[in-house]
């Protein structure tokens, strides 16, 4: 309920509950005299109940909670008052998973119709863990090691066996290590559409205990997936987010916040060197999330949408290369930013290493636009040597790499010493 009318809730009686069962009832006197008399009663009765309906867009109302991690609640399809908890992460061998800081490491929820559920990965508030990169999952080939290049160790030719279709089912099935573990497509697939729904009809209240929307949460996510790595401004994706609710733009920003708190929401910043006026370097957010898969999941489609969508696609091949980046450059504890100016001189990424290297990063999906890529990256170049001369005091470093990454089959160095890399031959 928005707050400009006046109140922050209301009461509602909503919500239709079954019950179905048998009760039985025996009264007896088995002894009767002229002065005593016992009698005796017995009932017998079996229950069940199951929650039919609650209020519109609602699934699970928590009833009460307690400071051990245990709830009881009302979920449709499920009985009155079924008990909620969380249990431990488990390897392939049975034993339990810990953090880096010793720590086990516990799930986050359950759905009934993905049979391996949300994998807690989005619920580690101490532990900040990505999903998996191509390599990870074993469909990069990794022939070319992303550190070895910062080394300055070369590599003549690389080929990839990723097909476009292969792209395409990775983006919308993400990097979810249990969806690995799904013999099928679909419920590969189903992965990625349970968390997002996780995240916007439980998790989004969990995470600080504080009641939300779940629609409006579905809302936001949904502008974020139509926004994805575009430099949407915030009134941008406040008022598509908000144009069929009457979410107030501190509450738009609340949800925001705490869809960051669950690592869902992953804004790229600007990277802004001194080569251009401060005028002139767009400084605002890429928007981006966590993992691409759950873009497709909040925009409702799936892996055929993008055989005709390919500007999609291309928006959402970036963000899959945004999160495998980051992977290989953990190690280091790589950042990631971009690079845009009002004179349409761009780069898609720019990769920091704590030690002061970077890279300057163009992802082209097709082979049209590998050139253009390389372009805007030498001019970039160029930029940073201009200032130099001029700037003999504090000079700007001069990017270690360039490297154009694309969805197509073959991997080379070009002559003016921009790389051309398939994401799919890539490792840490």
């Amino acid at each position: 309920m928005s707050g400009t009318t006046g109140y922050i809730y209301k009461y509602v009686n909503s919500g239709e509950i079954e019950n179905k069962g048998i009760e039985l009832g025996l009264h007896a006197t088995p002894v009767r005299t002229k002065d005593f008399e016992w009698t005796t009663s017995l009932t017998l009765a079996s229950n069940k109940n199951k929650v039919i309906s609650l209020a519109d867009g609602v699934d699970y109302y928590r009833i009460v909670s307690s400071p051990f991690q245990v709830e009881v609640g009302a979920m449709v399809g499920e009985a009155y008052g079924v008990i909620m908890g969380t249990n431990y992460v488990y390897d392939d061998n049975g034993n339990k998973v810990v953090d880096e800081n010793g720590l086990y490491i516990l799930t986050g929820s359950s759905s009934s119709d993905v049979d391996t559920p949300h994998t807690g990965t989005t619920r580690i508030s101490t532990l900040k863990m990505y999903p998996m990169s191509l390599y990870e999952s074993g469909e990069s080939t990794g022939e070319v090691s992303l550190l070895d290049l910062f080394d300055g160790k070369d590599f003549d030719f690389v080929e990839s066996k990723f097909t476009v279709d292969d792209l395409i089912f990775a983006i919308c099935r993400g990097g979810w290590p249990k969806s690995l573990k799904n013999k099928n497509p679909k419920s590969q697939l189903a992965i990625a559409e349970d968390i997002y729904y996780q995240t916007c009809h439980r998790d989004i209240s969990k995470v600080d205990g504080v009641k939300r929307n779940p629609l409006w949460a579905e809302k936001i996510l949904q502008s974020y997936a139509r926004n994805i790595c575009t430099m949407a401004e915030t009134k941008t994706v406040f008022g598509d987010a908000t144009s069929t609710t009457g979410m107030s733009k501190p509450t738009f920003l609340d949800y925001v916040q705490a869809l960051e708190k669950l690592y869902i929401v992953e804004d790229v910043p600007a990277w802004c060197p001194a080569i251009r006026s401060r005028e002139a370097i767009r400084a605002s957010v890429k928007r981006n999330l966590i993992d691409p898969s759950l873009a497709v999941a909040a925009l409702g489609v799936g892996p055929d949408f993008f055989n005709t969508d390919l500007k999609t696609l291309g928006f959402l091949f970036e963000s899959l290369c945004i999160r495998d980046l980051k992977v290989y450059s953990s190690k280091m504890n790589g950042t990631m930013s971009y690079y845009h100016d009002r004179y349409g001189l761009e780069a898609d990424g720019v990769l920091h290493l704590k030690d002061g290297r970077y890279a300057l990063l163009e992802f082209k999906l097709g082979s049209n636009e590998i050139d253009d890529g390389a372009a805007n990256l030498l001019e970039i170049e160029r930029l940073i040597k201009e200032y130099n001369k001029a700037e003999k005091q504090v000079p700007l470093r001069l990017p270690d790499l360039k490297i154009v990454i694309t969805g197509t089959k073959y991997g080379i160095k070009r002559d003016d010493g921009v790389y051309v890399l398939p994401l799919a031959c890539l490792r840490p």
